[in-house]
């Protein structure tokens, strides 16, 4: 018969097991089977700004841009999946101040620019539909 010490030193092995081992990342292109949208954000503004994805009133954030720099933001097919349309919000790091895109449409293979100006409101976009390349 196997003693109650054992069965506990048994128990907490396969614990420490589970715990060490790895849990697999999946890239941006493999979450829900999808490529994933990009925005590219080109800021002519001065200050740094971030960048989040607005989708039912959740906000989740894409990253940040310093100023006068272009980068390219991935879009995770989580944040484009569901009901309602996408907007993004540019969020002046230095002020506070902020501009809400109007609302857009964005599927898994599409590529938005978006221009931040000084003054902040005055920002603008591009949507090109289909626009990413399967990089296959």
């Amino acid at each position: 018969m196997i003693s109650k010490r054992a069965v506990t030193g048994l128990i907490a092995l396969i614990g420490v097991a589970f715990a060490c081992g790895g849990r697999e990342q999946l890239a941006p292109s493999e979450l829900h089977g999808g490529e994933g949208a990009v925005l590219t954000v080109t800021n002519d503004y001065l200050t740094d700004v971030t960048v989040y994805a607005v989708r039912s009133g959740m906000r989740t954030r894409l990253g940040t841009v310093y100023g006068f720099r272009t980068e390219t933001l991935p879009i995770r097919n989580t944040v484009l999946w569901g009901a309602g349309t996408l907007r993004f919000l540019i969020l002046d790091r230095l002020s506070g101040r902020a501009h809400l895109t109007e609302p857009l449409t964005i599927g898994p293979s599409d590529a938005v620019l978006l221009t931040v100006r000084n003054p902040i409101n005055m920002s603008s976009f591009l949507l090109r539909y289909g626009s990413v390349s399967s990089g296959g």
